[in-house]
């Protein structure tokens, strides 16, 4: 009788650790899977130079960083987005972690080759707008897409600064999802001017 209990207790130990296998395989082959992609690298990713002075009133070197990126999840499970973060390397070669800024939604105006103007308006990641839900919730086989604002600034005494190559800016985006996936990838900022932006979005000159 003792040897028939023990024996139970031992299929109860080695079922456990099957079915305690088993669904460590079914989390890991149902995971979801993120990749983040810049939309149009050549049109839709701008920086600009923001008015050089801080919050407090003191000088300072700032920047504004806008960009328009999709979000993909190639795995089997459902997934919200926790963060979507900037990555800017200084002079110095610190790397400068940034957090999105809530903005309206930006409309863009381009002028067309025959002379009409043509107007897109751009839903934000994670913000509800007039045309978006914000939702950054992702089901399996499906994509988001948003803007995302940024902005940095440097203090002379920091002896620090960002320095663009051909008036370009590389960073990298950072994107982290519910259960701790993650997705980077390379985004490159051309310039633009401030006037143009505040054109597509009012007040982001003072938006922190």
């Amino acid at each position: 009788m003792a040897n028939l209990e023990k024996l139970l207790q031992l299929s109860a130990l080695v079922l456990s650790l099957v079915n305690g296998i088993a669904l460590l395989y079914q989390f890991a082959r149902d995971r979801p899977i993120l990749k983040a992609e810049p939309i149009h690298p050549d049109l839709y990713q701008w920086w600009f130079h923001l008015p050089p002075i801080a919050a407090d009133g003191t000088p300072a070197k700032r920047y504004g960083f806008l960009v328009y990126v999709g979000v993909s999840n190639r795995g089997l499970r459902k997934v919200s987005l926790t963060s979507w973060r900037l990555i800017i390397k200084t002079k110095r070669g610190r790397q400068v972690e940034l957090i999105a800024n809530s903005i309206p939604e930006p409309k863009f105006s381009f002028s067309l080759a025959d002379g009409s103007i043509y107007t897109k308006v751009l839903q934000v990641l994670g913000t509800a707008g007039e045309f978006g839900k914000g939702s950054t919730d992702i089901d399996p086989g499906c994509s988001i897409a948003g803007v995302a604002y940024y902005t940095a600034e440097f203090r002379p005494d920091d002896h620090d600064d960002i320095v663009p190559s051909n008036e370009r800016i590389a960073a990298t985006l950072a994107i982290t999802g519910v259960y701790g996936r993650r997705a980077r990838t390379p985004i490159v900022f051309h310039k633009t001017d401030l006037a143009w932006v505040k054109a597509a979005v009012s007040g982001i000159e003072v938006i922190r």
